[in-house]
């Protein structure tokens, strides 16, 4: 008679694979995603995923606040929309996934960080002739060229697009790390009085600028 002395062993209590989260997107506007390690000005998104068919799943915040849970499908697919809009700031997200017999196994983290407040407004302070900048061109005057430089101040690192009067989009630039920028234009013959806008990484757009007037 031979004894087989070896337990068997209860898949149910084996510790399930990590679960992934691969998608995250604006809850409204399902076509826009969120970036891991990227800025969003999306503060209410949708978590979605794959894990162990039949896990719960729990969306955690950092260490301790729950977004929420729900359960993988037979296919281990699962979507979590948390219930509450998130702060401003980073933000480090993990799914971590428990069998029936409460073994659990966490994800890899998602980071990101929610910005939904819009640069301030920028200014133009200058506007020279581009070939000769040591000729100013003055606000509600006429230029001899039209090849202008317009420069001044906005949020750091945030990209600049002057606009004129007519809606059209005459030149962009990028703000340094200073708040300086400096945009090269050719502007057509006639009247223009443009403004300047400011969007930061995360896609927020600061109001526009005073006019600057120059025919």
């Amino acid at each position: 008679v031979t004894v087989d002395a070896t337990t068997p062993v209860d898949p149910g209590t084996d510790t399930p694979a990590a679960p992934t989260i691969t998608d995250v997107v604006d809850k409204a506007h399902t076509d826009v995603a969120v970036k891991d390690h990227g800025t969003t000005n999306v503060n209410e998104m949708t978590f979605s995923g794959k894990a162990e068919a039949g896990a719960q799943i729990t969306l955690k915040d950092g260490d301790k606040t729950v977004l929420g849970t729900t359960t993988a499908d037979k296919d281990g697919n699962w979507t979590l929309t948390p219930s509450v809009a998130l702060a401003d700031g980073a933000h480090n997200v993990t799914a971590t996934a428990t069998t029936a017999a409460g073994s659990s196994s966490p994800s890899a983290a998602f980071d990101f960080t929610v910005d939904t407040q819009a640069p301030g407004t920028p200014s133009i302070e200058g506007v020279v002739e581009t070939a000769h900048p040591d000729q100013a061109v003055a606000d509600h005057s006429t230029s001899k060229t039209p090849d202008v430089t317009f420069s001044g101040k906005a949020e750091a690192n945030s990209t600049v697009v002057l606009t004129d009067s007519d809606g059209k989009e005459v030149g962009r630039g990028t703000a340094d790390a200073a708040g300086n920028w400096h945009i090269d234009t050719q502007l057509a013959d006639g009247a223009h009085d443009i403004t300047a806008t400011a969007t930061d990484a995360a896609g927020n757009v600061s109001p526009a600028s005073n006019g600057f007037d120059v025919t």
